[in-house]
């Protein structure tokens, strides 16, 4: 795939060539775009105040096409790595399970982002700092201007509203095990699709003053964005339970491979977790077991007819995937009536 590179004193806004150098281009008067006949559509986004052209369209392995940022120009030369922003999305959860009746379905859907950087971030133009930043896609939310996200510091967008619906944030954070001190904001419009959706966090251009500004409008430059689905080769949820959960913060979140699926946890960094016995089921040649794996390791399969008794082998496996899958285990032994199944890890 080829295109036209043009440096920013190369055109004007009325296509003609520039003998000398013009004002620097910048979101608030016009959005990046590029053409190609194999595009479904014009491509076009909003960036901030570029010395060199900072966007490339990237393929993913699920066959959508990415305008993103990268880390430094590479006129001529292959591309660097994509940009990571100081605040990603680091996890979702949209398929929730029953819940108590003093809240909706819904109102345990979240959205997290962290603060992955070194210094404070302050969720608001700079310039302006009366404008917050705010998420697109297939929710909405705009952030208060005076939210700050500390170092290391989470906070989930849920579609309630913490100030005014107590009862709901009191379930939230009953239901999760969120402690007080976890910012919690809301309430965000629409709902996230179980099948997939697009997450788009943005903030206000700050490169210019407001007086700069020649039509009003204030232009949004993307921060981070996650275009999930729940098919290949995005990772499929074991059961209803688990939210999506990026791997590594400090890695691109267009690219599927950065993602699992894990039990929520949400205001928490995401862990490593034991594999769990998801169904015990008998049949007539022995019992049936459906275990989630959730992370890389050797696994031994064990029964036993007493909890404190002699434990035996039934198979050993070796997990080598971090998405979580459930993998049915037989044991051809006689259903007893009582016996007990654990899954260890082996060193």
């Amino acid at each position: 795939m080829q295109f036209l590179v043009y440096g920013i004193d190369e055109t004007s806004a009325s296509g003609k060539t520039q003998k000398q150098p013009h004002p620097s281009w910048n979101a608030r008067r016009q959005p990046a775009c590029l053409l190609h006949p194999g595009f479904p559509a014009v491509m076009c986004r909003y960036v901030e105040n570029p010395h060199f052209f900072d966007l490339y369209v990237r393929m993913e392995p699920d066959g959508k096409r990415h305008i993103v940022a990268y880390q430094s120009p590479t006129l001529g030369a292959a591309n660097s790595d994509p940009l990571i922003a100081p605040i990603v999305i680091s996890e979702i959860f949209a398929t929730p399970q029953r819940k108590p009746t003093t809240a909706t379905e819904s109102d345990f859907e979240f959205v997290e982002i962290v603060n992955i950087h070194s210094s404070a971030i302050a969720l608001r133009d700079w310039a302006n700092r009366n404008v917050g930043w705010r998420i697109r896609g297939g929710i909405r939310f705009d952030f208060p201007a005076q939210w700050v996200l500390e170092p290391g510091e989470r906070l989930l967008i849920t579609p309630f509203a913490p100030n005014a619906e107590r009862r709901q944030l009191a379930a939230f954070q009953k239901h999760w095990g969120i402690s007080h001190s976890v910012k919690v904001a809301g309430p965000f419009l629409g709902r996230l699709e179980n099948s997939g959706d697009s997450i788009l966090l943005e903030r206000p251009d700050f490169q210019l003053s407001p007086e700069a500004n020649e039509d009003g409008e204030i232009p949004f430059v993307m921060v981070d964005f996650v275009d999930y689905l729940v098919s290949d080769p995005w990772p499929m949820p074991a059961s209803a339970n688990e939210s999506l959960q990026r791997i590594e913060n400090n890695q691109f979140g267009g690219d599927p491979s950065n993602w699992l699926y894990d039990f929520p946890t949400p205001g928490k960094p995401r862990k490593n977790r034991a594999p769990s016995i998801f169904s015990i089921s008998i049949e007539n040649d022995g019992v049936l077991l459906e275990i989630a794996f959730n992370d890389v390791g050797a696994y031994s399969v064990q029964r036993s007819e007493q909890l404190n008794g002699q434990w035996e082998e039934i198979q050993q496996l070796v997990w080598e995937s971090e998405t979580s899958s459930i993998v049915e285990v037989k044991d051809p032994s006689p259903p007893l009536s009582q016996q007990f199944f654990r899954v260890v890890l082996l060193p």
